[in-house]
């Protein structure tokens, strides 16, 4: 008997349970930060801007679990600074959805700012910044697809929103003595942010996707001598214009955030305050190989089976 690629979760939601999904994105970003720093009772601002700016990301689709890996090539557009050979970025993204949960994991590398202070700009190849963070939210409506909003993982059929509760979180070490500061930095942020999705359906395969979160935090830096606890309020908006075929799809994704802190703090944060993303995709059958490991994984882990999923 012959297997389907596609099933109808329900009236609201198409999934793709036996096929590997290929993501081909063109991300433009700004991550920067600003530095404050005291020295003989005046206190110094250095704006931190990163030399690369521009990515192209490989994304890889299967279930429940999605990945991506980046890399920032110097002939891209946002990336021709006078230090691009020193700069880099790195970065590989991940999410897993179980039920209602949905879980992110992203670790990031940067090297090569431009500092900027009272109106002057100089190089600063060797500042750098290692970041680990994620997300852990929960949607509250099994009618709503957060993976048909982003990575078009599914298909959501008919337009539905959803209230997500979402813990925040990441760390961040900056690197920072050998561009001539007296310590390296670390940083944590933790934060509840809930917020509400909507997916909207045009038609049988256009869509529109946005939402946004609010939320309170802490945020920790350790700077060798001294450390600093603050609170912080976070907001973070998104949107996803796109089409979604049982074969094809792709789009436009936008994502806008940033941290306000209450109190004396030396490094803020404005993580992903302009984040655009143009992607394509394509679904093609999983390898048996592929679905049988899978299986046996979801069978010790007590998860459905791709023939539980087609009943």
């Amino acid at each position: 008997m012959a297997q389907t690629d596609t099933l109808q979760k329900n009236e609201y939601i198409k999934t793709f349970p036996n096929q590997l999904a290929l993501k081909l994105s063109y991300v433009n970003t700004e991550n920067r930060f600003n530095y404050f720093q005291d020295e003989n009772s005046e206190r110094q601002e250095f704006k931190a801007i990163p030399n690369k700016k521009d990515r192209i990301l490989l994304g890889v689709q299967y279930r429940s679990i999605e990945a991506n890996i980046g890399i920032s090539p110097n002939w891209l557009r946002g990336n021709k600074t006078s230090d691009s050979i020193d700069s880099k970025i790195y970065n590989i993204n991940a999410k897993g959805f179980y039920k209602g949960w949905i879980q992110t994991l992203t670790i990031y590398h940067q090297r090569g700012f431009n500092l900027e202070e009272n109106g002057q700009t100089r190089d600063a190849p060797f500042l750098e910044t290692n970041k680990v963070g994620g997300s852990t939210a929960y949607s509250f409506n099994e009618n709503f697809s957060y993976r048909a909003t982003i990575g078009q993982k599914e298909k959501q059929t008919k337009s539905v929103g959803s209230v997500l509760y979402k813990v925040s979180y990441d760390y961040t070490n900056f690197v920072m003595e050998s561009s001539g500061f007296d310590h390296n930095v670390n940083s944590l942020n933790l934060g509840i942010t809930p917020g509400y999705y909507y997916n909207y359906v045009f038609s049988k395969n256009l869509f529109l996707a946005a939402g946004a979160d609010i939320g309170l935090g802490l945020n920790y830096n350790d700077f060798g001598d001294n450390s600093i606890f603050s609170s912080v309020f976070l907001i973070a908006g998104s949107a996803t214009l796109g089409f979604n075929f049982d074969k094809f799809f792709g789009g436009v994704y936008t994502n806008l955030s940033t941290r306000r802190y209450k109190g004396s703090n030396f490094i803020k944060l404005n993580d992903n305050i302009r984040y655009i993303e143009f992607f394509v995709g394509y679904r093609l059958k999983a390898p048996k190989i592929l679905n049988k490991t899978a299986d046996k994984v979801n069978e010790k882990l007590n998860l459905p089976t791709k023939e539980q999923l087609e009943q």
